[in-house]
């Protein structure tokens, strides 16, 4: 396992004795029951003519995200094996990890011959190609080419879990800055969170925000399970106010969140907000 399924750059825990540092487990929390209205659930399924007379809907959800789960830490597990073979082959050839990230999976299956002058001049160009993709600014969602000509950013409402409300410093978690994090106590912010990041609840953070992700992703259903509360894709235009803030209160029964401390006086973030959603800025 690591923290970023896909980042060669990143580390597994077995090979950063960092992660298991200050680790503490919290004690188990006595489950909250939660009253579900069947017969209102039959009705619904009824109108939208779906049967289920052969299986127990609820168990059949339940059993679906425990297998999902399952699944994701396996499919994860092989890949995170499979990362460090091209590492282990890279650092023969004189390779580091921030050069291996450059090159695609076919680069490294196709090349039979002359591997690392190949491998050297694929990860040049890949470095230009990044450096110049930097510069350019891309619609969050495309629906159609249009979206290429006027780039707009949405205002996504975040999908907000648990009903707790709490008032909290915030703390931004970075590949560069994880290691060494005390998260007790604070409002963890990450743009997005696979298995890999599970280490989070080890530091008994007391909520947790995300750019990006779902009702369904992980870290919604891994925060619905211990009870922390947490708003889980709150967008582009309201994670970069977040970064500017100090303290908020995460208020998820009223699905709100209310800034109270900022790192800096933004006079102009209202402006700059507009001028972001119209795509002008980055």
């Amino acid at each position: 396992m690591r923290p970023g399924t896909y980042d060669i750059t990143a580390l597994r825990y077995d090979a950063d004795n960092q992660f298991f540092k200050n680790m503490t487990y919290s004690k188990k929390k006595q489950k909250n029951s939660v009253n579900i209205n069947e017969e209102h659930l039959s009705k619904k399924f009824k109108k939208h003519k779906l049967i289920f007379d052969k299986i127990n809907f609820l168990d059949f959800v339940k059993e679906s995200l425990i297998q999902r789960e399952k699944l994701k830490f396996e499919f994860t597990k092989n890949l995170s094996k499979s990362l460090e073979l091209i590492v282990e082959a890279g650092e023969k050839l004189g390779f580091t990890r921030n050069d291996l990230a450059y090159l695609e999976i076919s680069d490294i299956l196709k090349n039979k011959s002359n591997v690392k002058s190949t491998w050297q001049r694929i990860i040049n160009k890949n470095f230009k190609k990044k450096k110049l993709n930097d510069l350019l600014i891309l619609p969050p969602l495309i629906f159609s080419k249009k979206d290429f000509d006027v780039i707009q950013y949405y205002l996504s409402k975040p999908n907000y879990i648990t009903s707790k409300k709490i008032s909290k410093k915030l703390l931004k978690i970075t590949n560069s800055n994880q290691k060494s994090l005390n998260l007790k106590n604070k409002i963890v912010l990450i743009e997005n969170a696979d298995p890999g990041y599970d280490w989070i609840f080890t530091r008994n953070p007391s909520g947790l925000i995300t750019k990006y992700g779902g009702v369904a992703s992980h870290m919604a259903i891994r925060c619905s399970e211990l009870g922390l509360p947490a708003a889980i894709g709150c967008g582009e235009i309201l994670f970069d106010k977040l970064l500017n803030s100090k303290e908020i209160i995460l208020d998820c029964q009223n699905m709100q969140i209310i800034f109270l401390k900022s790192n800096i006086d933004d006079e102009y973030f209202e402006e700059k907000r507009v001028l972001k959603s119209l795509g002008y800025i980055k």
